[in-house]
């Protein structure tokens, strides 16, 4: 998936407080994200990634079971945890 798959870059390092890499299968089935939080800032939550290329009419199911619209995932995104600089956070999603 990543050597043969989509990449979108979300966020632009040293602008933005986080960025991330995405990759998406060609057939749109399966990605993984890599979330960075660049800095934090004093009080605020890291909120939520909006991923990209996936496909708005089917279920996506994260490693950690919860399942969401890949409209949902692109349009609302998904929430983050991360906390502190430099923290980072992986998202492996499967279509069902």
């Amino acid at each position: 998936m990543i050597r043969h798959g989509d990449l979108y870059r979300i966020g632009i390092p040293g602008k933005d407080d986080i960025s991330a890499a995405e990759y998406v299968r060609n057939d749109r089935s399966e990605a993984v994200a890599f979330a960075f939080l660049h800095t934090q800032t004093l009080g605020r939550p890291a909120g939520r990634i909006k991923l990209q290329g996936l496909d708005p009419a089917r279920r996506y199911r994260l490693a950690d079971g919860e399942c969401f619209w890949g409209s949902t995932i692109m349009n609302l995104g998904i929430p983050l945890t991360l906390s502190g600089d430099y923290d980072s956070e992986m998202f492996w999603l499967r279509a069902e």
